[in-house]
């Protein structure tokens, strides 16, 4: 399989097996597709930057909140518009910290594909 021309789409939990055959892996997160080259290693390595990156952010966005609810419970004094969109922007900032950039979300994937099996023969896999 490594030295094969044609393109090879596996899942595979065996990360031995993918370190020894992906030149990318391929992750579908949140309706969306990244590339990380190289094998495994790779992937969980650069995974791992992104979601302590994530986190960093998350956490600042909670303390940048925690800040902003204690300016909005001592109460609006002055300048009424402006305070009103920062009023706004705590709200969103609300749903934006309910999101938990680590969670792990359920995928359904569905394949149907064409395959040729080893004594050249067409097979349809589901």
């Amino acid at each position: 399989l490594k030295n094969s021309k044609m393109c090879v789409i596996f899942i595979s939990h065996d990360r031995y097996f993918i370190d020894a055959i992906a030149h990318k892996c391929i992750e579908v997160e949140q309706g969306k597709l990244s590339i990380f080259k190289g094998g495994y290693a790779n992937y969980l390595e650069k995974k791992t930057q992104i979601l302590q990156s994530l986190a960093k952010s998350h956490e600042t966005l909670l303390k940048q909140l925690k800040s902003e609810e204690e300016w909005l419970r001592r109460g609006v004094k002055a300048r009424l518009k402006r305070n009103e969109g920062r009023k706004e922007r705590i709200f969103k900032m609300r749903e934006e910290a309910k999101k938990n950039p680590g969670a792990i979300k359920r995928l359904k994937l569905e394949i149907s594909r064409a395959a040729l099996n080893f004594n050249g023969e067409k097979t349809i896999n589901r």
